[in-house]
């Protein structure tokens, strides 16, 4: 699950994988570090923690399964860990739990200028974008955005495949039925996508 609210400057990003391990959560917002590096796949390569954690605080909370008696915490900034939490006391299911908070709080005019009325329904219009496009591309992952008024401006459930979740977007299954399905895949990657047939009539404004 993501939510992203912009009244209060975060972005919060749950999951119900396997964990991070103890001894990894202190390491986690480290530049380069990754637990996931294996074979000989591009990408994963630990700077995307260590990044964000330039502009913002980055809470992380996360249980094990392989340690499901030990919930883990860290406060990470500027790619160190300042606050580390550990508790025998289970507070948090399996899984992880990343929140971005006080996001631009070192950026001043970054901030001013989204908080302009005119700056902000653009902005807006751009998180939207790049959210969708998320929910595109991963379907199974609810997505939630919060407005400045804190009203939800847009809610996806889980969708189990890629023309479910189009149909969700679009509101309706006239468009996502009529898409393409391709596949490809090697040892490393997988990608799925939909496109339109060579026939294909998009909607026009006026038939709206």
């Amino acid at each position: 699950e993501i939510i992203v609210d912009i009244k209060d400057w975060s972005i919060q990003v749950h999951d119900n994988g396997e964990g991070i391990m103890p001894v990894d959560i202190l390491l986690c917002g480290k530049p380069n570090f990754t637990s996931k590096a294996i074979g000989s796949c591009f990408g994963y390569r630990g700077r995307s923690l260590s990044d964000i954690s330039a502009m913002c605080y980055v809470n992380i909370a996360s249980r094990s399964k392989f340690h499901v008696s030990r919930f883990s915490g860290s406060i990470i900034h500027n790619g160190k860990s300042q606050v580390p939490v550990s508790s025998v006391a289970p507070k948090h299911s399996i899984g992880t739990s990343i929140i971005c908070r006080e996001i631009f709080f070192n950026r001043p005019v970054i901030r001013k200028n989204i908080l302009r009325r005119s700056s902000h329904e653009v902005e807006l219009e751009r998180v939207l974008s790049s959210i969708r496009m998320l929910a595109t591309m991963h379907p199974s992952v609810i997505f939630e955005v919060r407005s400045a008024a804190n009203t939800v401006v847009f809610s996806t459930k889980s969708a189990s495949t890629i023309r479910n979740r189009l149909s969700e977007l679009f509101t309706g299954n006239e468009i996502a039925e009529q898409m393409l399905e391709a596949t490809w895949a090697n040892e490393c990657i997988r990608i799925n996508g939909m496109f339109s047939p060579p026939d294909f009539k998009p909607m026009r404004s006026t038939d709206a």
